[in-house]
């Protein structure tokens, strides 16, 4: 009933790419805690909840922030549960840790709502943000 994921990586150095951590049930109920580089030394931190299959849009963005960082710094993602609840983390380097969200909707992972695979993956996620080249 209670679960965390603590992964540390390396800041992408594209701005084609996001890195992080996944919440996943499956493609249509899943939490995405990643990042972006957005410019020299400025990262996009967001937050990401896919909740429903049938929405016209179903990947939100919940939070984002900017934060920056030197290209060689890593950063320290954080996903915890608790029941129903889940919650997300990130610290810069040797900083101090700060909470992103917290205590959201964690039973949109359950299988009584997102139904079919029994029990949820929590990993390193990686994907290709951009095809603009």
């Amino acid at each position: 009933m209670t679960y965390q994921v603590t992964t540390g990586l390396a800041l992408p150095q594209s701005t084609d790419i996001s890195a992080g951590l996944v919440a996943f049930q499956n493609e249509f109920y899943h939490y995405y805690l990643g990042v972006k580089k957005i410019g020299d030394g400025k990262f996009q931190l967001f937050l990401e909840r896919t909740k429903d299959k049938n929405a016209s849009e179903p990947r939100k963005i919940i939070k984002q922030v900017e934060i920056s960082a030197k290209n060689d710094q890593q950063l320290v993602l954080e996903i915890s549960g608790d029941k129903a609840d889940i919650s997300f983390a990130y610290q810069i380097a040797d900083g101090e840790k700060i909470t992103l969200a917290a205590n959201l909707d964690g039973k949109i992972l359950s299988t009584a709502i997102a139904q079919g695979f029994v029990g949820t993956m929590l990993g390193i996620h990686s994907r290709i943000e951009s095809t603009d080249k």
